[in-house]
């Protein structure tokens, strides 16, 4: 029987994942000096076997109105260019913790070849009309880089909580007994 994990971020428990599948990259000590000095990285990968897709997840509790009055959706801005580069950050150090052989065993499945690539951003609390504008925006900022679109065909997502139960990445209390990647 597999081992499952669950990450406690920004209110939400993300999980179960398999723990083969599962790389605490915020956490992995192979990187704290990067961190330490300033890199962003997201929480974590997870590795969907079933879908051959991986996905660089970042929590946020909140997330500035794209529409602002106050200042013109410059908060906005600044927010989704600190959260891509948080995303393209964890992209160069995962390929490089799967390059060294820091990352589960789980993650040696991975056909690079086929892999989808998903940088998930999921926003506790978010009003679902606004998410739209998010994914909007991230893709406009991560497909500048041509590793994005044209080298891995990156996907991106933005959800709130409620969604990400739905394609089992969160769990509720209602929800304990899922079983590891359930959804997406």
């Amino acid at each position: 029987m597999r081992e499952n994990v669950f990450l406690t971020e920004s209110g939400m428990t993300f999980g179960p994942f398999d723990a083969d599948c599962f790389y605490h990259i915020e956490k992995a000590e192979e990187w704290k000096k990067l961190y330490d000095n300033g890199c962003k990285i997201s929480e974590c990968v997870v590795y969907r076997r079933n879908k051959n897709a991986w996905l660089s997840i970042e929590a946020k509790t909140t997330l500035a109105n794209p529409h602002s009055p106050l200042d013109g959706g410059e908060s906005f801005r600044n927010e989704i260019e600190e959260i891509s580069e948080k995303l393209e950050n964890s992209l160069d150090i995962f390929l490089k913790a799967r390059l060294c052989n820091y990352t589960p065993e789980g993650f040696e499945q991975i056909d690079f070849r086929n892999a989808e690539t998903v940088f998930v951003l999921v926003i506790r609390n978010h009003q679902y009309d606004w998410l739209i504008n998010v994914t909007e925006a991230l893709n406009q900022e991560i497909q500048r880089q041509i590793r994005f679109n044209r080298l891995w065909n990156v996907r991106v997502l933005a959800i709130n909580e409620e969604t990400a139960a739905r394609y089992g990445l969160v769990t509720r209390s209602e929800q304990q007994g899922l079983q590891p990647g359930s959804g997406f």
